[in-house]
């Protein structure tokens, strides 16, 4: 859920039916029985493709000549408008039921949303664990543009330099960069400080003077970026180092679905950065911060060292919150799931969208994670999200729409689409919402002692 955002939750309870069953026997048919809930007979759709289970259907029929899959035997669905954040006050509300962290479960549908319910959790000092990924921090594309930011920051930093020096691909090979931190360790500095000053200044020695060609625009890159700091805003100084470095185009010319993940973290990180600033701007407005002080790239480059660096309690402890995308999610079952970002163009997502075979696939993924939880499932969407750095109105899934509303205690309506801002318009833009609710939260802050 994006942050600032209200979300709005599903909790499905559990209802003495019996529920849908897929078998899959060694001759790779797959068969469906039929049941009746709330006497209607609903028909599971068969297919057998690849020796899977594959179900083209809706998740409920929306009238009775339609084929479909009631999720007969799993738990209703309940949606309730809530502050933003709820969900994880609701993984410790199970917890003082003295239910286990192990039991819970968050699913999302790329991983790039795990960067803030990461940060969430470790705020409440809930403990958790990735299932079968990494965690935000940890992505290759983070740790370069972590990098660099480090090494912009602080160009004393040998080991940002020694990352990024020849990422993206600018021919310093191994052996330049062990002939760079030599001189520097003569020389008694920096390694960023060696080059700088060897590509500033008159050299003869063959070895230096190849060592200052192959960096010169590395070392002109970075004065560059030096200067926009102090020119640009948090976001803009952010966008500037993904866009100059290359690492942007490096993974737009790939073209594969492991670099368009990388992309989205990108943008993840970068939108932390944009969400950082508004919140020091509500900090400033609600009088907890002079307003000299306002965001810099220092400040929020210590926050994120400080979500990484921070410890998950007992390493061997089994009883934390599993977070996995809904693929990793196959085969696997939890008493208590979260499913969020249940939003158009994220689930399902933007890509799959473009073709009939695409939404159709989005769909059964949606049925695998709502048939993972045993007990209870509370699905969210953001009615708000960061994107490249604007923040836009988002519309809940059609998958939603899609299901009964007879199996939904609901008091939102999933057909409600958010118009965007047009030349003109007196209504609020998506920023100036979010500015106003965290506004309101700081007041409601205030007003409770602190707390």
């Amino acid at each position: 859920a994006a942050p600032g955002g209200r979300d709005a939750h599903h909790t499905r309870r559990q209802r003495s039916a019996d529920k849908a069953i897929c078998q899959h026997r060694h001759t790779g048919q797959c068969t469906a029985q039929k049941h009746t809930a709330q006497a209607r007979d609903i028909k599971a759709a068969k297919l057998c493709k690849n020796i899977q289970c594959v179900f083209r259907v809706r998740l409920i029929a929306k009238d009775a000549a339609a084929d479909g899959i009631h999720l007969a035997g799993k738990p209703f669905v309940r949606e309730a408008r809530t502050a933003p954040g709820h969900k994880l006050h609701g993984l410790a509300q199970q917890h003082r039921r003295h239910r286990e962290y192990s039991d819970m479960a968050v699913l999302y549908r790329s991983n790039a949303q795990s960067r803030v319910l990461e940060e969430m959790l470790v705020r409440a000092g809930i403990p958790y664990r990735i299932y079968k990924g990494s965690s935000f921090y940890d992505h290759k594309e983070i740790r370069d543009m972590m990098a660099y930011i480090r090494l912009v920051i602080n160009p004393r930093d040998d080991e940002a330099f020694k990352r990024i020096v020849n990422y993206p691909a600018r021919g310093i090979g191994d052996t330049t960069v062990q002939r760079i931190a030599a001189l520097a360790a003569e020389r008694g500095v920096s390694m960023w400080e060696a080059v700088d000053a060897l590509v500033a200044e008159p050299v003869t020695d063959p070895v230096q003077r190849t060592i200052a060609r192959k960096v010169a625009d590395f070392v002109a890159m970075i004065r560059a970026l030096s200067l926009a700091r102090n020119d640009k805003g948090l976001y803009d100084f952010g966008l500037e180092i993904a866009s100059r470095s290359g690492i942007i185009a490096a993974y737009r010319t790939e073209n594969t679905p492991e670099a368009a993940s990388a992309l989205d973290n990108i943008e993840e990180l970068l939108n932390s950065m944009q969400e950082f600033k508004e919140r020091v701007d509500a900090e400033i407005r609600g009088g907890e911060r002079p307003e000299e002080e306002e965001a810099t790239i220092e400040e929020w480059l210590q926050n994120m060292m400080l979500m990484t660096d921070m410890d998950q309690d007992d390493p061997d402890s089994k009883n934390k919150v599993t977070l996995m995308t809904v693929h990793s999610a196959k085969g696997l079952e939890y008493k208590y799931v979260y499913i969020v970002g249940l939003e158009e163009n994220l689930f399902p997502s933007q890509r799959a969208v473009e073709s009939p075979d695409g939404i159709e696939e989005e769909r059964r993924l949606f049925y695998v994670a709502l048939t993972r939880a045993k007990v209870s499932a509370t699905i969210s969407y953001a009615e708000m999200r960061f994107k490249w750095g604007n923040m836009e109105f988002s519309r809940p899934s059609c998958f939603l729409r899609e299901i009964d509303p007879r199996y939904i205690e609901s008091d939102a309506d999933f057909a409600e689409t958010r118009p965007q801002r047009r030349p003109g318009d007196d209504g609020p833009a998506a920023i100036d919402e979010l500015r106003r609710r965290f506004d309101y939260r700081f007041q409601q802050k205030q007003q409770g002692g602190g707390r």
